[in-house]
């Protein structure tokens, strides 16, 4: 499959923002195809919009085409601003031309403040809800003067077409907004999960660290010793012989022999102080 056709959006590794804006904007760009040319096809069916709208639709829908093959490039946020940008002019083009403000063409400025918002955070949705309001408030005063071409008020297949439309539209948006939503959760409890995985082991450290430093504490200080048998009188007055103490408070091991002074004097045999056992 060729990239400009690819119905799969485009993954960026270790860049997990700007995969999940590919996805969303190059899911839209395909509802936005199939909007249009239905929209397009439902204009013909009824005879009701001008050649001039339908052909306004089927641009719009050409021009989601091209804008894929930006998403495929990676320039997300450029094929994002131009799909908010020409779909703002077409929509407002489109009905000044139909020559009256009505629903559910103008419904169809919710779908693109909700996209605003998708793309470009809070910052592109007010951005969007102010020039939808500025277009709409125009179009009105247009309306009123007579600037508009005179309005047909018949009502067709082409509103029921329109309206189911402008609901799978915004379900869409919406759709891809909890998806987004549910992305982010799902990140953030495997963060959340690696966190405690991390300090469980970093305690898991400190206690055998602390661990470790008790036994290093634990032949410091003072140790009452006998001057006669060598034995080490203990915290509850209790005397134990040197290895054994040694060997209950550290990580030493014992074993015995005769140093050369006692093999000579225990073992006279041996040739005296010089040799050991």
């Amino acid at each position: 499959m060729s990239p400009l056709l690819g119905f799969t959006p485009p993954v960026f590794p270790g860049d997990e923002t700007k995969t999940l804006q590919a996805r969303v904007v190059h899911s839209a760009l395909w509802a936005n195809i199939a909007l249009m040319a239905l929209c397009a096809f439902a204009g013909m069916i009824g005879s009701q919009l001008p050649g001039f709208v339908v052909g306004i639709e089927l641009g719009l829908a050409a021009c989601s085409l091209a804008l894929l093959h930006l998403v495929r490039r990676g320039q997300v946020a450029i094929a994002g601003g131009l799909l908010l940008g020409v779909s703002f002019i077409a929509l407002t083009l489109a009905i000044a031309r139909m020559g009256t403000i009505r629903v559910p063409a103008t419904g169809f400025y919710v779908a693109l403040v909700i996209a605003a918002g998708l793309l470009s955070d809070w910052r592109g949705m007010f951005a969007m809800i102010a020039v939808s309001s500025g277009a709409v408030g125009g179009l009105i005063v247009a309306e009123n003067s007579g600037v508009l071409p005179r309005p047909d008020y018949a009502v067709t297949i082409t509103q029921w077409i329109a309206s189911t439309a402008l609901f799978a539209c915004v379900g869409a948006w919406t759709f891809a907004a909890l998806h987004s939503i549910q992305t982010a959760l799902r990140r953030a409890e495997r963060e959340v999960a690696d966190r405690k995985q991390a300090e469980a082991e970093l305690q898991k450290k400190v206690a055998e660290l602390s661990e470790a430093l008790a036994e290093v504490k634990k032949l410091s200080g003072m140790l009452p010793i006998c001057c006669g048998c060598k034995k080490i009188r203990d915290d509850k007055n209790y005397w134990h012989q040197v290895e054994n103490y040694v060997a209950d408070h550290s990580q030493a091991k014992f074993t015995h022999g005769y140093c050369p002074e006692c093999a000579g004097k225990y073992f006279p045999s041996l040739g005296g102080p010089a040799e050991s056992i």
